[in-house]
């Protein structure tokens, strides 16, 4: 009997551990007692949710009507971090660390993509994938197609760790069925 006390307490454990971690991978809450679930419903790897734009306008969906830009980051293990434009913690870490590499204090910092470039650095994330509501992408190029310096697209490389990737899918990326927008971070 205590044999299988001890099984089913396993059991239930593993349940309650296991399981929801695998099912909700990258947001997808497919679980895997669902034999008939389609496989390309949920990516494998954050490289194939960089580049899975059906995966991204699932995301979207559930944040496109937000009143403010909002995102939703992912990283390596496919965990979520939701994010909101404006003031607070997270665009004090932005300052922070905007202000540690020299840069002066920028109002870009209350973006979500500059947001999600200060977590990736202070949590040492390389590479990550950021869904947002910002029906024009990420903010801002010149008409000559370069970033303007203080701009998401100017400001976020330099936050990034060397080396490191952020992959941002926006409603114009999926509507126009490109890929997502890919942010390096530079060589310092």
């Amino acid at each position: 009997m205590r044999k299988f006390v001890l099984v089913v307490v396993l059991a239930v454990l593993a349940w309650i551990f296991v399981v929801p971690s695998c099912s909700t991978q990258f947001d997808c809450a497919a679980a895997p007692a669902t034999a008939h679930a389609d496989d390309n419903e949920c990516p494998s790897s954050l490289d194939a949710a960089a580049n899975d734009r059906a995966w991204a306008a699932a995301r979207l969906a559930t944040i496109q009507d937000e009143d403010v830009t909002t995102g939703l980051l992912y990283d390596g293990d496919g965990g979520k971090v939701t994010l909101m434009s404006g003031k607070d913690s997270n665009s004090k870490l932005a300052d922070k660390i905007i202000g540690e590499l020299g840069g002066p204090k920028l109002w870009v910092a209350t973006h979500v993509e500059v947001k999600a470039a200060a977590i990736m650095r202070e949590k040492g994330i390389s590479h990550a994938v950021l869904v947002i509501n910002k029906d024009d992408g990420v903010c801002e190029i010149d008409s000559d197609g370069k970033p303007r310096p203080y701009s998401c697209q100017g400001v976020v490389p330099r936050i990034l760790p060397e080396g490191s990737t952020l992959a941002v899918w926006s409603p114009l990326e999926i509507r126009e069925g490109g890929t997502s927008v890919k942010l390096k971070g530079v060589v310092r």
